[in-house]
């Protein structure tokens, strides 16, 4: 069971049809904030220093901007997967788009754990990934 709390859940954004490569998906579907030039180039520097491609299907795409004003989490699903130059080689089918801005590592460290956490079972991946609409997807992650 995932433990994101309530406040961070109603801020965030739910795919369920992620069909683009790399870090590209996220930063074009998230809405909240105003600056997607700096926020696509926030997380494109952070890829640069390696693939946030975890295994098992898992992808956390992250940076830190100040044209966010607070932790945001954007979640993305592919049922096909999607190459992004994942550790085993493997297609990610869940993505984690983190921004925080750069004065509040504590929150996006908490964050980053919390996934790592989540993705270590297999069972609860597979049904975020099997979740019929993001309605479900948030009900998952806050363990309803």
């Amino acid at each position: 069971q995932a433990e994101f709390g309530d406040d961070l859940l109603q801020r965030s954004a739910v795919w369920l049809t992620v069909k683009e490569t790399r870090a590209s998906f996220a930063i074009e579907h998230e809405e909240k904030q105003t600056d997607r030039i700096r926020r696509f180039a926030a997380v494109m520097e952070r890829e640069a220093k390696g693939s946030t491609g975890l295994a098992e299907g898992v992808a956390v795409p992250h940076g830190k901007t100040p044209a966010v004003k607070d932790l945001a989490i954007a979640i993305g699903v592919s049922r096909e997967g999607v190459d992004f130059g994942a550790m085993d080689g493997q297609p990610s089918r869940l993505f984690f788009l983190i921004m925080a801005p750069p004065d509040k590592a504590g929150p996006h460290i908490e964050a980053l754990a919390e996934i790592a956490r989540m993705a270590r079972s297999k069972a609860f991946c597979r049904a975020l990934v099997g979740a019929g609409d993001a309605r479900e997807v948030v009900e998952l992650l806050r363990g309803d």
